[in-house]
C-alpha cells in the first residue's frame, strides 16, 4: 500500500509540476507575442493549434492511453511478451491512422485557410502544423509507454523539455519577426525533442518475442476512449478535445481570428483548477492497474479513497482562488482581454466542483470501464 501510494504521489506531483510549467512558459510567451502581433494573427495561431490537437488526436486512436493501462498490467502478471505485442500493435495502429491524416491536412492547406481561417492564414502555416501533427501523436504514444512503465517521472521531465523548447523559441522567433510562421516552427520542433527523447528514454525489449493479444482487447478499450475525447473533456498531454475545445471551434467560425484570438488568452487562466485532478487521474490509472491485476481490492479501494480527499481538498479551493483573480490575470496581456473574465471564472469554478471525477475516470481506465466513461462524457 506504502510503494503503491508513493508512486501515484510521485507521479501525481509530476504531472502537477509539468501542468505549472507549461502554464508559466506559455502564460509568459502569450505575454509577449500579444504584444507584438495583432488579435487575428493570436486567433490563427490558436485555430492552428485546434487543427493540430484534433489531428493527432483521431491519430492517436487512444492507444495512448491503452498502453498506459495495459503494459503495466501484462508486466505486474509477468506477461512481458503480451506487452510487446502490445506496444508494436499499437506503433503500427498510431502510424497508419497518423500518416494519411496528417498527408490530408498538409495537401489541403489552401482550401483550409480560405474556409476555416477566411483567407488570412498562410497556407504553409498549415503545412507545418501537418507536419506536427505527425509527430505529436508518435509523441503521445511513447511518452504514454513511458507512463505505463511506471516512468512518470521521466516523462514529465521531457515533457518540460518539450514545452521549455516549443515556448521559448516561439517568442524568440516572434521577437525576430517570423510571426505565425515562428510558432508552428517552434511547436514542431518542441514536440519533435519530445518524441526523440521519448523513444531514446523507452524501455523496448519487454521480451524476445511477442506473444499476440486479443485485437478487440485493446481497440474495445482505446476506441471507446478516442470516443470520450472527440466529445467531452477526458484526455491528457493536451489531447481533450470536444467540449474543451468546441467553444474556440464556434468563435473561429462564427466570429474570426481577431475574436478567438482574445478568447484564447483570457479563458488560459480558467484551467489552472483542473491541473491537480488531471495530474491524479493519469498517475492513478497505470499503479491501480497493476493493483487490479493482483485481485487486490481492498488496496485499490483504499487507494482510491485517499486520492479522493486529496483531489477535493487542493482543486475545489484553488478554482475560486482562480475565479477571483480573473480580472487581474486576464489584464496581464492587455485591458483588451478583460471582458473575458467573467467566462474565465466561471469555467475555473465548474472545473473545481466536479474535479472529484478525476478518480473515478482514474478507477474507470483501470478496470476497462471505457464504455462507463463515454457514459459519463455524453451526459
Amino acid at each position: 500500500m506504502a510503494r503503491a501510494e508513493e508512486r501515484i504521489a510521485l507521479g501525481a506531483a509530476s504531472i502537477l509540476f509539468v501542468n505549472i510549467v507549461q502554464l508559466v512558459l506559455n502564460v509568459g510567451t502569450f505575454i509577449i507575442i500579444a504584444n507584438l502581433l495583432p488579435t487575428s494573427e493570436i486567433g490563427i495561431i490558436s485555430g492552428i493549434q485546434i487543427l493540430v490537437l484534433g489531428v493527432s488526436t483521431l491519430s492517436t486512436l487512444s492507444l495512448h492511453q491503452a498502453v498506459m493501462k495495459f503494459i503495466p498490467e501484462q508486466l505486474s502478471r509477468n506477461e512481458p511478451a503480451k506487452a510487446l505485442y502490445t506496444l508494436r500493435l499499437s506503433f503500427f495502429s498510431v502510424l497508419a491512422a497518423a500518416t494519411p491524416l496528417s498527408a490530408l491536412l498538409f495537401f489541403a492547406a489552401d482550401p483550409i485557410s480560405k474556409i476555416i481561417f477566411r483567407g488570412e492564414a498562410n497556407p504553409l502555416w498549415i503545412q507545418v502544423a501537418a507536419v506536427d501533427s505527425w509527430v505529436f501523436a508518435l509523441a503521445l504514444l511513447f511518452t504514454g509507454l513511458l507512463m505505463g512503465q511506471h516512468r512518470i517521472p521521466r516523462a514529465s521531465l521531457l515533457q518540460i523539455v518539450s514545452f521549455s523548447v516549443r515556448y521559448l523559441l516561439s517568442a524568440v522567433l516572434v521577437i525576430l519577426g517570423f510571426s505565425v510562421l515562428g510558432v508552428v516552427i517552434a511547436y514542431l520542433i518542441g514536440d519533435l525533442v519530445l518524441l526523440v527523447f521519448a523513444i531514446a528514454s523507452a524501455t523496448f525489449r519487454l521480451a524476445n518475442k511477442p506473444e499476440r493479444v486479443p485485437l478487440r482487447m485493446l481497440y474495445g478499450y482505446s476506441l471507446p476512449l478516442l470516443l470520450a475525447v472527440m466529445i467531452g473533456q477526458l484526455g491528457w498531454g493536451g489531447t481533450a478535445f470536444g467540449i474543451l475545445q468546441i467553444d474556440k471551434v464556434f468563435a473561429l467560425l462564427q466570429l474570426g481570428p481577431s475574436q478567438l484570438g482574445v478568447y484564447t488568452v483570457v479563458v488560459a487562466a480558467a484551467s489552472i483548477a483542473a491541473f491537480a485532478p488531471t495530474a491524479t487521474a493519469m498517475a492513478l490509472v497505470p499503479t491501480l492497474s497493476s493493483i487490479s491485476a493482483r485481485g487486490q481490492r481492498d488496496q485499490f479501494l483504499k487507494v482510491s479513497r485517499a486520492y479522493t480527499r486529496y483531489v477535493s481538498l487542493i482543486a475545489v479551493p484553488v478554482s475560486f482562488m482562480i475565479a477571483s483573480l480573473a480580472p487581474a490575470l486576464t489584464q496581464l496581456f492587455g485591458t483588451q482581454y478583460l471582458p473575458g473574465a467573467l467566462p474565465a471564472a466561471a469555467i475555473s469554478i465548474a472545473v473545481g466542483v466536479t474535479a472529484i471525477g478525476a478518480v473515478y475516470q482514474g478507477q474507470l481506465l483501470a478496470q476497462r470501464g471505457t464504455r462507463d466513461v463515454i457514459i459519463a462524457t455524453v451526459f
